[in-house]
């Protein structure tokens, strides 16, 4: 690859897991608090539903994106947003999970108080329950964007001709029998990973200063 893929794709394909990553986050934390605070009938089967991007091989869930997104009106394969939601659903049991664990560690009786002071439901997920849930939200974050970042089952069926991901090249090149080349593109990926990680745990720090602050 060119400096200039690195320097204009790279980035691209950067924002896109962190795309995905937040939607896996978002949609898992707040997932679990409807799980184990709401008490729905249908508990158990969602929270079956999400574990499904685990149990399911990747390569059955590329394929399975392949078929079901490749005509109108969901023709999204080989577009930017198919990886969106394959990275985002794939990884959900992870902010699932995590959320779970941290909430059967909140005492109710948080919730109950805020209510009482006449806090509505939404005002107390996001002033109460968020915080004390920041690290459950940052561990999930981490754990599916350093995923989604290696990944190679169910993406090589997504991406579109023309562009690959670092990962998928560097298995491309090594069946070539191209080592150096693979061992290079692997020592960039872990690099643009570190750096990520960095800036993501600066952001982490800052947050929990600012709430720490309020």
């Amino acid at each position: 690859f060119s400096i200039a893929y690195w320097i204009f794709e790279q980035p691209l394909l950067v924002a896109l897991f962190i795309c995905g990553t937040l939607k896996a986050t978002t949609i898992g934390i707040t997932l679990s608090y409807v799980l184990i605070r709401k008490h729905i009938p249908v508990a158990g089967l969602l929270e079956f539903f999400s574990l499904t991007g685990f149990a399911v091989p990747g390569v059955v869930m590329g394929i399975g994106y392949l078929l079901i997104f490749n005509s109108p009106p969901l023709a999204l394969t080989g577009t930017l947003l198919i990886m969106i939601l394959n990275e985002g659903f794939r990884n959900l049991a992870v902010g699932v999970e995590a959320g779970i664990g941290k909430l059967q560690q909140i005492d109710t009786t948080i919730e109950d108080a805020a209510r009482d002071m006449g806090a509505g439901p939404i005002k107390t997920f996001f002033m109460i329950i968020l915080p004390l849930m920041n690290s459950a939200l940052v561990s999930s974050f981490v754990y599916t964007f350093m995923v989604s970042m290696v990944t190679i089952s169910a993406v090589i069926f997504l991406i579109s001709p023309g562009k690959q991901l670092a990962s998928v090249y560097i298995l491309s090149v090594a069946e070539q029998g191209e080592m150096g080349a693979a061992c290079a593109m692997s020592m960039m990926l872990i690099l643009v990973v570190m750096v990520c990680m960095a800036i993501l745990k600066a952001i982490a720090v800052f947050s929990k200063q600012k709430i720490a602050g309020v």
